[in-house]
């Protein structure tokens, strides 16, 4: 699907925060966790057909310590944001394990991408967090990707586009007019709609 401008910024990634971000991180105050990497996607954002994209990944003091209990957990996580590919969800993380396009995820026909790469307790209530997230280089260069090259793929029927939380990627659900491009009713649902899925699954897989 030619260049892709996401991975390549991940691909220079080797600890809990991306180097573009770590001035911000460190100098203003947040929430955010940053002791794991973090999930800026899940799946093959390469190849995907369908593409969902979210806000940011939910962060858990109990669930999120357990999927990296090991080194080998932490780096083969980096190594997912590296070189992406299909993955059961459940490993990389617990929140999207749950939801009902998980054997999308495994299969290699959906990827999530956050707007917001870095783990919180619920964005939505967390001013200070949102406020950061104006302010994070990745940040831009998720809206960027989303502007300059998801959008266009699209239009060109190479990929669908689901957005299910609009306001960090500063998108709107009045934009309604973007060949390929659907708006989940309901963002407050943690799983997608019937609807949402039956449009997925017609879509081709190459």
């Amino acid at each position: 699907m030619g260049r892709n401008s996401l991975v390549e910024h991940w691909r220079r990634l080797h600890g809990p925060v991306h180097p573009d971000d770590m001035h911000v991180l460190a100098n203003l105050p947040h929430s955010f966790n940053v002791d794991y990497p973090p999930p800026a996607f899940i799946g093959d954002i390469v190849n995907a057909p369908v593409v969902l994209l979210d806000a940011n990944c939910a962060y858990d003091p109990t669930l999120t310590p357990s999927g990296f209990s090991n080194r080998e957990a932490y780096v083969r996580f980096v190594q997912l944001l590296h070189e992406p590919c299909p993955v059961e969800p459940a490993s990389i993380a617990p929140y999207y394990g749950k939801r009902n396009y998980r054997s999308l995820i495994a299969s290699g026909r959906l990827a999530v991408v956050n707007a917001v790469p870095y783990r919180s307790r619920g964005i939505s209530r967390e001013p200070e967090n949102r406020r950061i997230a104006e302010r994070l280089p990745s940040t831009q260069v998720h809206r960027d990707w989303l502007r300059n090259e998801l959008i266009p793929a699209a239009a060109r029927g190479e990929r669908l586009v689901v957005v299910h939380r609009t306001s960090l990627w500063k998108i709107s659900r009045r934009e309604d007019d973007l060949p390929n491009v659907v708006f989940t009713p309901n963002p407050r649902s943690p799983d997608l709609s019937r609807w949402v899925l039956e449009r997925m699954s017609v879509v081709r897989t190459s």
